[in-house]
Formats: C-alpha cells, sequence, structure tokens
C-alpha cells in the first residue's frame, strides 16, 4: 500500500502537467477527466494516497510535452538513452524540459524549493524503477540484442502514448485542394 500510496501521491503532483498537456492535444474530455481527478483526489484522496478518483470511474493517465510536440508534428529524432532518465530521443527529451518550467509545484518560490524540487524527481525516477524493473531485467535476460529491444519496445510503447490508446487510422484525410481526396487515398 505504501509503495502505491506514494506513486498515487506522485501522479497527483503531475496532473496540473497532464492536464496543460491535455488542452495543448485539444483533449478536452481528457483535460476534464484530469482536472476532476485532481479535484477528487486532493480533498477526498489525501493527496492521492487513496485514489478515490479510480473507485468513481476516472481513471488517470499520463501525457507529457514530448506527447504534445508529437500530436503537433515535431519529428522524434533519433533514439538516445539519457543518463538516469534511460530511453528518449530529442522531442521527448525537449518536452522533458518544458514538462519541469510549466509544472506549477516549481513555480512555487520559497527558499528550499530546489530541494523540493529536486526530492520529487528523485522520488519519480525511484518509482518508475520500482515498476519498471522487473521488465527490464526480463527484457535484458531473454533478448538477443538488449539494445535494439529496448530501442524498439520504446518507441511502440510511445506510439501507444502518443496515440492514447486509439489503433492507427489506415486512411488520413489530407485537406489540401492540390492533391485531393483520390490521391490522399492512393486511388489510381
Amino acid at each position: 500500500m505504501a509503495g502505491g500510496g506514494v506513486h498515487n501521491f506522485l501522479g497527483n503532483l503531475a496532473l496540473p502537467t497532464i492536464f496543460l498537456n491535455d488542452m495543448m492535444q485539444g483533449e478536452v474530455s481528457r483535460a476534464g477527466k484530469s482536472m476532476w481527478r485532481l479535484t477528487v483526489n486532493s480533498t477526498v484522496g489525501l493527496g492521492d494516497f487513496l485514489d478515490p478518483a479510480r473507485k468513481i470511474g476516472i481513471p488517470g493517465h499520463g501525457e507529457d510535452f514530448g506527447q504534445t510536440l508529437a500530436v503537433w508534428s515535431v519529428g522524434e529524432g533519433p533514439y538516445l538513452i539519457l543518463p538516469l532518465l534511460g530511453p528518449s530521443n530529442p522531442r521527448d527529451a525537449a518536452g522533458l524540459v518544458v514538462d519541469t518550467v510549466i509544472n506549477p509545484t516549481n513555480q512555487i518560490r520559497f527558499k528550499p524549493h530546489i530541494c523540493w524540487s529536486g526530492t520529487q524527481q528523485f522520488f519519480t525516477l525511484l518509482d518508475l524503477k520500482g515498476q519498471t524493473y522487473q521488465t527490464i531485467q526480463d527484457i535484458q535476460r531473454s533478448s538477443v540484442d538488449y539494445y535494439s529491444s529496448l530501442h524498439s519496445l520504446y518507441r511502440q510503447m510511445r506510439n501507444e502514448q502518443i496515440r492514447n490508446g486509439r489503433k492507427m487510422a489506415r486512411i488520413y484525410l489530407i485537406f489540401n485542394t492540390k492533391i485531393g481526396l483520390r490521391s490522399a487515398l492512393n486511388l489510381p
């Protein structure tokens, strides 16, 4: 319960940033759910240690500025392994910086602010490692090429997150009068 409570609490701290990213992506319904989740869990759920929002049908979800950039059609760039953070790409690394800047808890100006921010980031990374440790160990033991496996799995996971779990559309309608619907559908 303690590990779940800490995970929930850290997720609650991220909800304002998730809300902003939902709005920037035009996901108004998801933004509304993020705001309700923040309100319910911050009040009734004791900072989300108890997570009553999930019990009343408001599940959590993640959004970050890297996903927002992807929705805005910014390319991902080359695959990177960032120290302490793990797999990424330039788009998601830039998104991480923006998320840190727009996180409302980082806007609080008081003397021990840097200690608070560092502590929050430390526990977020520790929580992530705790959630993924066994999976990473299994991948390491079972893959012939660990680096390639991690690269492939990271890209698949990020693409799924960017689509918010939706299936990829088979046909993209291009609204361009020069191309026209016929060539947009790849018809002869």
